[in-house]
């Protein structure tokens, strides 16, 4: 069932991108494309998709070719205008699949799963470079594997479908090898990804083998081998023979489509021969076949590939910037164009765009161009001069603002600390969530730099607080608290400013030490609420001996205490001297130990003795045995309370009735209580349990030294 549920969450997850790569045109000669097997999800998901048409033509183009060859002309169909797939999404899937238990009633499920999660590791990952979506689909073929989910020859073909979209290497023959060794037959799908593969890389020879495969096992030649055929005697450089094609097809009673004239005019267009280009353009026409805006695009990118730039500008003047698609193309276009390293032509892509396009359009296209730069993580130095330069030809305004928002956006520290620094070095600001988010994003690092960075930008902003130190700087700064302090202090923020919540963050953490340390170091820099500390320095130290000296402050124990009767202790009665009687007794369980830490605790705050409950808390510590978290909380609570010290008026110095007060720690408040019967029992009813006739002028917070203390 477990299982179930994360398959749910995950498919709906992309339930999105499965309708919009369903919604493209699935054109194919028969049903060999098709799994030959059920496939099986939760039926939340297949509810609102059929998964039996979505998962077989992921990616396939309009004459049903078996990878995304020209993936950027499919986003002419509106249909396929939809958010892309991340890299967290598909990693997310994976830990799915990997978290999931592999058994009978699973198998079919994960096998579903991986088969998605593969497929949408191609062209469809477009903001990540082939390299990287090479290498996340290898990381769930591994998956596979692993889990012992039997692989099928869909599951090969989804995973040459991806690797010839990302141009990933791989051999042919060893593919064949493997699914021999795995019991899977290749079927025409399998035979036209090899061929494909060949083709990529100019190898008419090793494409010729395989069709003699097709051949022996009566599998017919369709128009998607031609068109792999026409690329690879493209990539070989004969251009006659990838042209006369055209007249093969025809002797097979085939007619060329939109993609095969487009195959025919990318090969002249990467051999830089434009006037090949014209004729195969014109020769389309003529049958009928009319090249649209995502064809000239994609021209566009195979004479960036194959470094022939000087003729992008004719292919543009074909275009159409002012129809509804065009943005949304050109988007996909300009990552593709920044994976591969052609910022240039995306940049003039964007300046093209704009001048020619809404203002909607230009602003989306500028979006996207600076999205994947930053994605890509480019130098600062490049960045800085792309935003500049867009700024001078009135393209986007405040782009090193929109760097940093970007930046931050997309999670990247290390650039999002330096464009920041270099805003604010030119008299621009951060807001303070974003510096927040900045500091956030240091602290998840780790990295000591990268946090003490953060404070620098921060100090000057005014925008470091006490509650961001204790709970983003501290915790990540693990050094000697005065040492902290120290490095603080060179980042820009004074002593004054760290010195306090360096306190009360250590007394938050159990560390009274470290505390009464850093106080007595900077005393002239702590609060004076917390001054008692300074006085308790040495007496802590005492608490880390075999023999606590302290403990003799806090009571006067005889030369052999008598066992205290563990099963007639009622811990709530008994007075600071009889606690502390408990604490001295080796015969006292930890149990009953820490009842008695927590009832002295609460009697030191009642009566607001914060130098007896720093001691306790020093106690406390040496006990490695015990621990009671619990203990620090209230701690902590109590010295916090100090700067929060309620302010009572001056009617409240008039006489009350007869009737007593005591201060509930659990409600931060005193509370009336009936006149206690006094007892002659020392241990159970002492003067150490203050009881008042009237609520005091004063807090509790404050020492006994700053107040007396009325007793009835």
């Amino acid at each position: 069932m477990a299982a179930i549920l994360r398959s749910g969450k995950i498919l709906r997850l992309f339930s999105g991108v499965a309708r919009n790569l369903a919604a493209g045109p699935n054109k194919t000669d028969d049903g060999s494309v098709l799994p030959q097997q059920s496939l099986t999800f939760d039926k939340n998901f297949s509810s609102s998709v059929s998964l039996q048409n979505v998962l077989p033509n992921i990616g396939v183009s309009d004459s049903g070719h078996a990878e995304d060859r020209f993936p950027t002309r499919l986003m002419d169909t509106p249909n396929r205008y939809v958010g892309r797939v991340s890299r967290e999404e598909i990693e997310l899937m994976a830990a799915e699949i990997g978290a999931t238990e592999a058994s009978h009633n699973t198998m079919n499920l994960l096998s579903s799963q991986a088969l998605l999660a593969i497929r949408l590791c191609g062209s469809v990952l477009d903001q990540e470079q082939p390299s990287s979506r090479s290498s996340l689909v290898s990381t769930i073929w591994s998956l596979l594997e692993k889990k012992g989910i039997t692989v099928t020859v869909v599951h090969y073909n989804a995973l040459l479908r991806v690797h010839l979209e990302n141009s990933h290497q791989f051999q042919p023959e060893e593919v064949l090898q493997d699914m021999k060794t795995a019991g899977v037959s290749p079927d025409k799908e399998t035979y036209q990804c090899l061929i494909s593969r060949h083709c990529q890389t100019g190898d008419i020879e090793g494409a010729g083998k395989i069709l003699q495969m097709m051949k022996s096992a009566g599998i017919k030649v369709n128009e998607n081998i031609f068109n792999s055929l026409i690329m690879g005697h493209g990539e070989s450089g004969d251009l006659a023979r990838a042209h006369g094609m055209l007249k093969v097809m025809k002797t097979w009673n085939l007619a060329p489509s939109a993609e095969t004239f487009l195959t025919l005019a990318c090969a002249y267009a990467k051999s830089g021969d434009w006037s090949g280009v014209e004729k195969v353009v014109s020769e389309s026409a003529g049958q009928g076949v009319h090249f649209k805006d995502g064809d000239y695009l994609e021209l566009v990118f195979a004479l960036s590939e194959g470094g022939h730039k000087e003729h992008i500008g004719k292919v543009l003047a074909l275009s159409h910037p002012e129809s509804d698609n065009f943005g949304s193309m050109v988007s996909h276009l300009v990552v593709r164009l920044i994976n591969l390293g052609h910022d240039d032509v995306a940049y003039n892509l964007v300046k093209y765009t704009v001048d020619n396009s809404c203002e909607d359009t230009g602003r989306m296209v500028c979006q996207e161009f600076i999205d994947q730069l930053v994605y890509i993580n480019r130098p600062v130095a490049k960045l800085l001069w792309f935003v500049k330069d867009m700024g001078e030809q009135k393209i986007l305004t405040g782009g090193l603002d929109k760097l940093v928002e970007v930046s931050l956006a997309q999670k990247n520290l290390p650039l999002a600390c330096r464009l920041s620094e270099i805003l604010v070095s030119e008299g621009g600001r951060i807001e303070e969530q974003q510096f927040c988010t900045l500091l956030r994003l240091a602290a998840k690092s780790k990295e000591e730099e990268a946090v003490l960075a953060c404070v620098r930008l921060g100090a000057g902003l005014k925008y470091v607080t006490a509650e961001l130190l204790k709970q983003e700087v501290f915790p990540q700064l693990e050094s000697w608290p005065e040492l902290v302090i120290a490095s603080l202090e060179e980042a820009g923020l004074g002593r004054e400013a760290t010195t306090t919540p360096m306190v009360e963050w250590l007394v938050g953490q159990g560390r009274t030490e470290a505390a009464a340390t850093v106080a007595g170091i900077f005393t002239e820099h702590v609060d004076p609420k917390l001054k008692f500390l300074t006085t308790q320095h040495a007496a802590c130290n005492h608490f880390l001996d075999s023999q606590p000296a302290a403990s003799q402050h806090l009571a006067q124990p005889s030369a052999q205490p008598s066992p205290v009767p563990q099963p007639s202790v009622e811990v709530t009665e008994l007075n600071q001297s009889g606690l502390e009687r408990l604490l001295d007794s080796p015969d006292t369980t930890s149990s009953v130990r820490g009842s008695a830490y927590m009832r002295l605790l609460e009697l030191f705050a009642s009566s607001g003795a914060m130098d007896q409950a720093v001691l306790l808390a020093g106690r406390l510590k040496a006990e490695e045995e015990l621990h009671l978290p619990q203990f620090y909380d209230l701690l902590g609570e109590l010295v916090e309370r100090q700067f929060a010290a309620p302010q009572y008026s001056s009617y409240q110095q008039q006489q009350y009735p007869p009737i007593a007060y005591t201060f509930n720690p659990q409600l931060g408040q005193f509370v009336p209580m009936p006149v206690p019967v006094m007892h002659h029992l020392e241990d159970y009813y002492g003067p150490q349990q203050p009881v008042y006739p009237h609520p005091p002028a004063y807090p509790p917070h404050y020492t006994p030294s700053q107040i007396g203390r009325v007793h009835v």
